[in-house]
This record gives structure tokens, sequence and C-alpha cells, in this order.
């Protein structure tokens, strides 16, 4: 069953680790409207809420270093304690 979760997580998400960052190319369909999980990365607990037009990233407090993130292509770093909202671009 944790693979099944894995598979549609990675896949509905577009989360891979890349290198010193943890990438995500999320692609939605239209039935899904929302998901929020979190992982463990590199020592760090990061939390993800996506949405259609979203993806809120936040960084647990405790750690010690910032985590490195990708969202399409944009680099983001965060601090631990920290949070970041990006809004997603859609082709039309």
């Amino acid at each position: 069953m944790a693979g099944t979760v894995d598979i549609v997580l990675r896949c509905l998400t577009g989360m891979r680790a890349l290198g010193p960052a943890l990438r995500f190319d999320p692609a939605l369909p239209p039935e899904v409207k929302q998901l929020r999980f979190s992982v463990h990365y590199r020592g760090q607990r990061v939390d993800v809420d996506l949405a259609e037009d979203r993806i809120r990233l936040g960084v647990r407090p405790g750690g010690t270093s910032p985590v490195n993130l990708l969202v399409h292509g944009q680099a983001v770093e965060l601090a631990p304690g920290q949070e970041r909202e990006l809004l997603l671009e859609h082709a039309p």
C-alpha cells in the first residue's frame, strides 16, 4: 500500500530528488483539487500543500540547514521554520 501512495504522490506532484534539491513539477488532474502531505528529506520534514493554482512549502522548525527546492524550475531555499507559497501557471 505504501508503494501505491508513493507512486501517486510522485506522479501528481512531480516530486523528485534532483542533486541537492527536491524538485516539484505538479500536474493535478481536474478531479483532484488539493493534496497535503509531508516528506522527510535530508533530515528535515517538508510540508507540502498543493492546490490547482498554488503550492505551499514549509520546513518544520528544529533543523540546522536550509532545504533547497525547485518548483517548475524556480529555486526556493527554505530555512527551518520558514514557508513559502508559489502560484502555479498552467498552459492554456
